[in-house]
């Protein structure tokens, strides 16, 4: 039902919005289809018509050097996205010591806002400062090279989690330090536990227990013997990280993922302007499958694959088979999530930079005789500028003349004095 209300209020508008002003700009209107981009084969009358223009098409865009450029960035910037939304609540609530819940609304409160502002802000700076394509892909550089450089705030995490018998020994051991994993020690060897469940504990002394069985409970959470005084009671859940950079994270990360979505709606006008008209809309659908095939399908799984390489503490199931991973090794996760930023973003600034300075435009006006039927509005005069040459007589200066509007159907085939170039 809401799709048919949608759809009745569309269908309410014209095919132009308003129908003489949209002739005035279309006269104004300056090609910046790309000088390889196809237009003389795409303008042919017929083109598309058939199937047998599809594989036409697709060697018309490829030869189109900025249409290629934009579209291998749109992979990596896919890549990157989609591999950051799957894995930053988790890496939130591994680098300072969060519940799932709690990191999970964090990532949400940044991600959201921020991707937001970065939509409009993007289409606010071509809309304010009339951009150029060139201008756009330049401004696409400066954004993601400046989330290369805000990447560093995934250096600012917490420590590593002390668990007793994994990374830091038992209270009761004559050993200072753990030389391989063991969660069994004297003071709970008299309970039966188990490993398949990370069910963490902490204890008094800021010392995390792989679970209450482990830490020697023999109540859910009271007369603990591996505690230095059994009548300390443990709470529930991992230590509270004592560092404080959290707050500095997240007010990077805002920015980071602003910067990332305002090349979206550049990225997007360029593409509209570097390709022919009757190509515009096949080669974003083109676009766009190289998106999801290349870059937002593989990209959790290539940000799975390193993540995992930083694990610290493995399930082992009944069967012997690793499951999931208990605890993350906080610095190498950082610097997993800092590389592949860096790379992929320092990579997409380089071929942005390259494709504003390897594009050249046709600039060639766009012609064509525009009918339609005119509201009533007054007449518009036609004001004809006039110059005298050395001897005195007065001479006609041409230039783009635009008809009354006066409410009968009215031809102009000069839209601009470009077109006498041609």
């Amino acid at each position: 039902m809401g799709w048919r209300m949608v759809g009745i209020s569309l269908g309410g508008y014209g095919v132009h919005l308003a129908p003489c002003g949209t002739a005035k700009n279309r006269a104004n209107r300056v090609s910046e289809v790309h000088q390889n981009g196809g237009a003389q084969i795409a303008n042919k009358d017929g083109f598309g018509s058939s199937y047998k223009d599809l594989p036409r098409a697709i060697l018309t865009l490829l030869k189109n050097p900025t249409y290629v450029i934009i579209t291998v960035c749109g992979c990596l910037q896919s890549i990157l996205i989609a591999g950051t939304a799957a894995f930053f609540a988790k890496y939130i609530e591994n680098a300072f010591r969060m519940s799932v819940g709690d990191a999970a609304v964090l990532s949400g409160a940044v991600s959201v806002p921020a991707g937001a502002v970065g939509n409009i802000l993007g289409g606010l700076l071509i809309y304010t400062f009339k951009w150029k394509t060139p201008t756009m892909l330049k401004y696409c550089s400066f954004a993601v090279f400046s989330v290369a450089c805000l990447s560093c705030c995934f250096l600012l995490h917490c420590r590593d989690t002390q668990i007793a018998g994994f990374n830091v020994p038992y209270s009761d051991s004559s050993f200072n330090s753990v030389t391989s994993t063991n969660l069994t020690s004297s003071c709970n060897s008299h309970c039966p536990c188990q490993e398949a469940y990370y069910i963490p504990v902490c204890g008094r002394e800021e010392v995390t227990y792989f679970s209450a069985c482990q830490a020697g409970c023999t109540e859910v959470y009271s007369n603990c013997s591996c505690f230095p005084n059994s009548t300390d009671e443990a709470v529930d859940g991992r230590c509270p990280s004592p560092c404080s950079t959290r707050s500095a994270f997240l007010a990077l990360s805002f920015f980071m993922v602003m910067f990332t979505f305002s090349i979206f709606t550049p990225m997007l006008v360029s593409t509209f302007r570097i390709v022919p008209e009757s190509l515009r809309s096949f080669g974003l659908g083109l676009e766009y499958l190289f998106y999801r095939a290349l870059g937002t399908i593989p990209g959790p799984n290539l940000y799975g694959a390193f993540i995992d390489a930083t694990c610290l503490l493995w399930q082992e199931t009944s069967c012997g088979d690793r499951g999931f991973c208990w605890m993350y090794n906080n610095r190498n996760m950082a610097l997993t999530f800092l590389y592949i930023s860096v790379v992929g973003n320092g990579l997409s600034a380089l071929l942005f930079l390259v494709g504003s300075f390897t594009y050249k435009p046709m600039y060639v006006a766009e012609c064509s005789t525009v009918s339609f039927q005119c509201p009533a509005v007054p007449a518009v005069s036609v004001q004809l500028s006039t110059d005298s040459d050395k001897d005195g007589n007065k001479k006609s200066k041409s230039h783009t003349n635009y008809p009354s509007y006066d409410g009968n159907l009215y031809e102009n085939a000069k839209l601009n004095e470009d077109c006498t170039k041609l």
